[in-house]
């Protein structure tokens, strides 16, 4: 295997010059492993001249005395890049050799399991070419285009609209950043009821990498100086993502929660770059579904791709319940 510099070397070039989908992948990535330990490494499938076919940038991680890949919080879908000029065989191809190339360089970093996800792009092609790998299947609900917000707002579902209409009745003042990664996190554990996903520590070294690295961005609304609803949200140059989200109880009967993603999705939109997806982050229970699908948004599957190298690994994959 090539020593690491020179391959992220030559990741950060082919980044540069042939966007893989990532605004600023290499110093989010820096910045995420610079707070929460570990490194990051590109792998690349290259051809007998050196051109790269396809490549995927992975985390390297320990706890506990396990040692594991994976995909970070704030890239939620790490797309395998492969060179556009080729047929859909060939990117078949290309897919199931980075497949064997990926296991290969895991096996040589000597790690106990991966997980990763990976996918909405080409995922057909995909899942045909995971072999000796388990994947699994799963949803997420997508505006796919949101350069005209005001077309999209007609073309939500009535009650949406009612909501938003009811909700602007309160006056809520919406806000960028206003919060801390660490206040935001102890407000949404005080409010979710359903288990959080996030370790705190985790969550908020993170999210206050990637809002310095131009990557992400927490909104809010506020009512009388008070926040009422929040949203974690981070970006690339395909999609902008709902990480995380909150509202109170009182104030989601007013539908701030519906103009916290709509104001979301118009925020995303007004960037100078702005990418041309809205992704809500979930749609795998069927009542979120039904509700995410009202923003004018349609199903869009991913894969989430393990494999366990080593009897602590599988043991870890257990506990963690993948």
């Amino acid at each position: 295997m090539q020593c690491r510099e020179k391959i992220v070397e030559k990741y950060a070039e082919l980044v540069g010059t042939e966007s893989l989908g990532y605004g600023s992948e290499v110093s989010l990535l820096d910045a995420i492993v610079g707070v929460n330990g570990g490194e990051w490494c590109p792998i690349l499938l290259q051809d007998g001249a050196g051109e790269v076919l396809a490549a995927m940038p992975i985390v390297l991680a320990t706890k506990w005395g396990v040692r594991y890949a994976y995909t970070p919080l704030n890239i939620p879908q790490t797309p395998i890049w492969v060179r556009e000029s080729t047929t859909a065989y060939q990117q078949y191809e290309i897919y199931k050799q980075f497949a064997q190339k990926l296991d290969e360089s895991l096996r040589e970093m000597r790690v106990d399991f991966v997980c990763v996800k990976t996918g909405l792009y080409n995922q057909h092609l995909q899942s045909l070419c995971w072999k000796g790998f388990v994947t699994e299947q799963r949803w997420t609900y997508v505006v796919r285009d949101i350069s005209d917000t005001g077309s999209l707002l007609l073309q939500y579902h009535p009650m949406k609209q009612r909501n938003i209409k009811k909700a602007l009745k309160q006056n809520y003042a919406f806000a960028v950043n206003d919060i801390t990664p660490a206040e935001y996190y102890e407000k949404y554990a005080g409010v979710r009821s359903e288990r959080v996903f996030y370790d705190k520590r985790y969550f908020v070294d993170t999210a206050k990498a990637s809002i310095e690295a131009g990557s992400a961005a927490i909104y809010t609304l506020q009512k009388e100086g008070k926040n009422v609803a929040a949203m974690f949200c981070t970006w690339d140059n395909r999609a902008a993502y709902a990480i995380a989200y909150w509202v109170t109880p009182e104030e989601k009967k007013n539908g701030a929660l519906t103009l916290m993603f709509h104001r979301a999705i118009e925020a995303t939109a007004r960037r100078a770059n702005p990418p041309r997806y809205f992704d809500f982050e979930g749609g795998g229970d069927e009542r979120v579904a039904d509700s995410y699908s009202k923003f004018a948004s349609s199903p869009m599957s991913y894969l989430l791709v393990k494999k366990a190298y080593t009897t602590k690994g599988r043991l870890a994959m257990l506990l963690k319940g993948l």
